[in-house]
């Protein structure tokens, strides 16, 4: 649930730097990629449709990675919004 809190989180905020004329287009893009990663690391872990069950210590870093991710994009796309240009 952290992992799609942190990506819904990432979301909400590239939406709302998306609709910010003032937003950096740069800072928003890296948020961008950032927030697909953490949606490739979350997805990576989903498919296999059992969370771990082959290796879950490989699951579970997986999916640290995308909250983490996550977290870095909301970041990013806030600082988008209140990068002075």
């Amino acid at each position: 649930m952290n992992a799609e809190k942190a990506i819904v989180g990432a979301i909400e905020a590239l939406t709302k730097a998306t609709n910010d004329p003032k937003a950096d287009p740069k800072l928003l893009e890296e948020a961008r990629q950032l927030h697909r990663n953490a949606s490739f690391n979350w997805d990576f872990v989903a498919s296999e449709n059992s969370m771990g069950f082959h290796n879950p210590t490989e699951a579970l870093r997986v999916l640290g990675e995308a909250i983490n991710l996550g977290h870095q994009a909301t970041q990013k796309a806030t600082q988008a919004m209140s990068h002075v240009q």
